[in-house]
């Protein structure tokens, strides 16, 4: 996926309704939002192809991991986020 971070963008995409399964009728037929999302997202790429990209410095790779909890304790709504990021593929490996 080419998104700067899928994971950030999909909270507002479900705001919007774009995460939902159910379908929902486009002029002459009936379409999942989510699938027509991931029809729209590229596929991940092979990891060859991947290798021989960055060898030839044409794409980058960052991995970003984000986590949001909500939770309500008593009568308290508790919100966490948490995320890890690293190097982009090119730093990691100097």
């Amino acid at each position: 996926m080419m998104l700067p971070s899928f994971i950030q963008d999909a909270v507002p995409l479900q705001g919007l309704g774009w995460i939902d399964d159910k379908p929902i009728d486009v002029k002459c037929c009936k379409l999942s939002p989510r699938n027509m999302l991931f029809k729209l997202i590229p596929p991940t790429l092979f990891p060859q192809t991947m290798i021989k990209l960055m060898k030839e410095k044409r794409i980058t790779s960052q991995l970003m991991l984000t986590v949001n909890v909500v939770e309500k304790k008593g009568d308290r709504k508790l919100h966490y986020r948490l995320w890890s990021d690293s190097p982009n593929s090119i730093e990691a490996c100097k």
